[in-house]
């Protein structure tokens, strides 16, 4: 899986504008950190120009490469270790936070976060709130530590302080005890957004299974990879226009597909 990075000069006011694809050829290879390979999970961009092609790059995945070029800066390989999709989120999420002001940084870790999670806390079962309520508290608290460090920098040039926030951010993606409550939050918010939008999600359950069960085994449960769904709720959540939390139209796409017979 790819993380993508904006230009700064192109991003969107509102946060959540992060894209992801699966390039499945070559992700076993020793260059594409595949398991035989020992880099990290959060590996440094590199940018969409020079990727590390895979053996069967054909002319398709050329021109997808380059229309990748013409919108985004940048690129991460993710190691597809099936919690890929959330952590890939969270970082170009926090890229996009930490080059707002000081002012907007606060308000969306004192307001924003809260008024999130707080929406989303009664569409989980009650088994599971108590667990969601700690797991706010330190995304909260690890979003505020990394907006101070910003803050901190500001007398710095910009070159230099954006390296510094790379860093920062490679550096809490690195290490499994910092990133897993942050990945595990992701992926409650995304099962309670679901869950908020029964009517819609449960059309795309097969195999006679409910929509609890999906969501316990399919969303929250770390180290399964999300499909199309996640990807569109996970990002869904963080479209701030008009208020904290409102949510985009990912719940009407996804009823579109059901209706359409999943195609």
């Amino acid at each position: 899986m790819w993380h993508l990075s904006w230009p700064l000069a192109t991003w969107p006011l509102a946060t959540g504008h992060m894209a992801t694809g699966h390039m499945a050829t070559g992700l076993n290879s020793p260059n594409a950190g595949g398991p035989h390979h020992t880099c990290s999970r959060q590996p440094t961009r590199q940018p969409t120009r020079q990727p590390t092609l895979p053996h069967a790059a054909g002319a398709l995945w050329t021109a997808k490469l380059r229309a990748l070029d013409r919108r985004y800066a940048s690129m991460r390989r993710a190691r597809g270790d099936g919690n890929c999709f959330y952590r890939s989120l969270w970082t170009g999420w926090m890229e996009r936070l930490l080059q707002l002001t000081p002012p907007e940084q606060e308000e969306t870790w004192r307001r924003k976060l809260p008024a999130i999670a707080e929406a989303a806390r009664d569409e989980l079962p009650q088994h599971s709130r108590e667990d969601f309520i700690e797991l706010s508290e330190v995304f909260v608290s690890k979003t505020r530590e990394l907006c101070t460090l910003s803050s901190s920098r500001q007398h710095l040039s910009p070159a230099v302080a954006c390296g510094m926030l790379a860093l920062d951010i490679e550096r809490v993606g690195r290490e499994p005890r910092e990133m897993e409550p942050l990945l595990r939050w992701l992926r409650l918010l995304t099962s309670a957004h679901m869950r908020r939008h029964s009517e819609v999600f449960s059309q795309i359950v097969t195999g006679g299974q409910s929509l609890e069960a999906f969501c316990e085994q399919d969303v929250e449960r770390m180290g399964v990879e999300a499909d199309e769904p996640h990807v569109q709720v996970g990002c869904a959540w963080w479209t701030w226009r008009g208020g904290a939390g409102r949510e985009s139209g990912a719940g009407r796409t996804v009823e579109r597909r059901a209706q359409a017979g999943g195609r």
